[in-house]
């Protein structure tokens, strides 16, 4: 289903290079069909033709959050908002932050846990 869909984005782009909503859907149906680079690839794209779009940039860090990349997420959060601070952009910059903190605590307290009870963490 994507791969069609991605043939077709394929077309539109090349029919007309700028076409943001190209570059957006195919970013999305490349993200779906697995590809995250080829999708922020696509969201970089998208940056350079709508430099004055704050949510192109919001975009991108979605993306980026969702593929696990919490630091690249909060830079591309916090040049939305250098482009146009926008409420999205702050409350998406928050809550990486907050996923960062609560990893952070949480990373040692499991390897706490494993190191005192390594029978719950092994195979019986």
């Amino acid at each position: 289903m994507f791969r069609e869909a991605l043939e077709d984005l394929d077309i539109a782009l090349r029919l007309e290079q700028n076409y943001p909503d190209a570059c957006l859907f195919k970013g999305k149906c490349s993200y779906l069909a697995g590809d995250a680079a080829a999708a922020f690839v696509c969201y970089q794209q998208l940056i350079v033709l709508n430099k004055t779009d704050p949510m192109m940039h919001v975009q991108a860090g979605n993306l980026l959050m969702a593929s696990g990349a919490f630091e690249d997420a909060s830079k591309a959060y916090a040049n939305a908002n250098d482009v146009r601070e926008t409420a999205i952009a702050h409350y998406q910059f928050a809550k990486v932050h907050s996923l960062l903190a609560i990893f952070s605590r949480s990373v040692p307290r499991c390897w706490e846990i494993s190191r005192t009870r390594p029978s719950r963490w092994t195979k019986h």
